[in-house]
């Protein structure tokens, strides 16, 4: 009888040890990470003041997909959407949208394939797309009709830190430096806006938290 238990025991221990999965797993070929970060922003201005009817919010969205083609190397796409509505009072309120896309490459850093849990940093490039139209404000009480449009073309340079929680969920903070090309413009009315070279770059820097889910290739890692 005690025999039977060892042995038993020994079967659910490695029954046990094979569903854990390592990390590594998540980043061979065939392999796929879905990952994305959001935020809201709302700034209510001076609460104290009973006269400021002053408010400014902001919603973002940007999910990405992975597809790994090498060993720890990928192709992603990110598409991102943005919306900001600020109200200095209830007869003027300013809307900005933009929205756009980027594709690129990332290499992930894994030191340590057999964890189950930990650091994995990882570097990216990409270049992408923006349309930022107009989506018209109040001005005095009245709509006004915004028919501007920009278009951009931007690259990218991502560095990132995820760290795993466990062999396939990950939390990451990222920093992203920047630089647009103003390819066209019209203002409100329509008409075309002439910039000159040095006005079409521009350039900046955001941090960005969010989370990832990897699905590796592999099937014995479920």
């Amino acid at each position: 009888m005690r025999k039977k238990v060892v042995v038993l025991v020994g079967v659910l221990l490695a029954i046990a040890a094979a569903a854990q999965a390592d990390i590594g797993e998540d980043f061979e070929p065939g392999g796929v990470a879905l990952l994305g970060s959001g935020s809201y922003y709302m700034d209510l201005g001076p609460v104290l003041d009973p006269t400021s009817q002053y408010t400014s919010g902001r919603l973002s969205v940007s999910p990405e997909v992975d597809f790994f083609f090498l060993r720890d190397t990928a192709i992603f796409v990110d598409p991102y959407l943005t919306y900001s509505s600020t109200q200095n009072d209830t007869s003027n309120i300013d809307r900005v949208l933009y929205y756009g896309a980027s594709a690129g490459a990332v290499r992930y850093f894994v030191s340590n394939p057999r964890a189950q849990s930990g650091l994995v940093p990882s570097v990216g490039a990409a270049v992408g797309f923006e349309l930022d139209p107009g989506v018209g404000d109040r001005i005095s009480g009245y709509e006004a009709t915004d028919n501007s449009l920009f278009t951009y073309a931007e690259a990218n340079l991502i560095l990132r830190a995820n760290y795993f929680f466990n062999d396939r969920l990950a939390a990451y903070v990222s920093i992203v430096p920047r630089v647009w090309y103003t390819l066209t413009g019209t203002d409100a009315s329509g008409a075309t806006v002439t910039l000159q070279a040095d006005q079409r770059f521009s350039a900046d820097i955001g941090v960005y938290f969010g989370v990832g889910f990897w699905i590796p290739r592999s099937k014995e890692s479920f």
